[in-house]
């Protein structure tokens, strides 16, 4: 009988040790689950915050398209309404093609002058064909003494 009774007791110190080793490894395996939940619900929070910002940045994108197609659709009347008037448009024209700055100063000092209106009423240099070298020699003084100003001050 003693053989049965150390066998049993070694049987029982085995089976103790087998469930201290499946405990252990239990333990482990639900504090691995644990981490992993955790990181689970971490990741998911991080997911409804990009939703949100992704939800947010869509919303900016749509309002950003819709501004642009009515800004698109502005400039095309605009342009509809200006065509007409650029398209008629007589003014004094260069005569070689060293004079273009010039002109193109005259031109832009007429309409601040005079106002856009000189635009519509087809005034632009008084109804000449081109400048005149006097017009010109004025537009260089201008734009000389003005240059002078900036650099002396």
């Amino acid at each position: 009988m003693e053989d049965w009774g150390s066998q049993t007791c070694f049987r029982f110190s085995d089976m103790e040790e087998e469930i201290a080793r499946l405990q252990k490894s239990l333990d482990e395996r639900n504090q691995q689950l644990q981490a992993s939940s955790s990181d689970a619900a971490k990741y998911l929070r991080d997911l409804d915050d990009l939703t949100s910002q992704l939800t947010s940045t869509k919303a900016t994108a749509e309002a950003s398209a819709a501004s642009a197609q009515s800004a698109q659709l502005q400039c095309k009347a605009l342009l509809k309404s200006t065509g007409s008037i650029l398209g008629s448009l007589e003014c004094p024209c260069q005569p070689g093609s060293t004079e273009c700055g010039y002109y193109v100063m005259k031109f832009m000092k007429e309409i601040v002058d005079k106002g856009v209106e000189i635009l519509v009423d087809d005034n632009v240099g008084g109804g000449k064909d081109e400048y005149t070298d006097a017009d010109i020699d004025g537009i260089r003084e201008e734009c000389s003494s003005f240059g002078a100003t900036i650099i002396f001050r």
